[in-house]
């Protein structure tokens, strides 16, 4: 069974096809993200909130998300 961990407003993922998280702030990050747009694998679970977090998944979806978990640790994320 999947276990899901809230990442946004709303938005869940799964905890255990999670390869990578990266900070939103990091520009190689950034670039990810705008690869992953214009190949459709961009997934955004902010729900119009800042985003802080982006999720890089086993499928090769990027995710992005305004918290870590539900107690905003990383460890609540990847176990």
């Amino acid at each position: 069974m999947a276990d899901f961990t809230v990442v946004g407003p709303g938005g869940s993922i799964s905890a255990g096809r999670v390869v990578a998280i990266g900070r939103w702030d990091s520009a190689p990050v950034r670039r990810e993200v705008r690869r992953a747009r214009v190949e459709g694998k961009l997934i955004d679970l902010t729900y119009g909130h800042a985003c802080r977090w982006v999720f890089f998944m086993d499928t090769g979806h990027v995710v992005l998300g305004t918290q870590l978990g539900q107690d905003g640790t990383i460890y609540a994320v990847v176990q």
